[in-house]
């Protein structure tokens, strides 16, 4: 499977822990291939909320899973929070 479609688990995740958030950036390190049928868990957590620019920015860190716990992909994503979220 595409790295790059293991990747975008992240944006549905965020998107359904925040409803309205937009996705700004996101940076990978892909460190271990998935292939189709395999079972991965996306996670995120939130490393910082600040206000940038007269928005407020979460910066996340981002991991994909094994069942395993061996890490297939790594990084950071950035996305605005809609407004009244905090």
């Amino acid at each position: 499977v595409h790295g790059m479609l293991v990747a975008s688990l992240f944006s549905a995740v965020i998107g359904n822990a925040i409803p309205g958030s937009i996705y700004l950036s996101q940076s990978l390190k892909f460190s271990a291939p998935t292939a189709i049928g395999d079972t991965v868990t996306a996670r995120v957590e939130v490393l910082k909320v600040k206000r940038m620019q007269q928005m407020e920015v979460a910066s996340w860190k981002t991991q994909c899973l094994n069942p395993e716990g061996k890490v297939l992909l790594d990084g950071q994503a950035l996305s605005q929070l809609p407004k009244d979220t905090l």
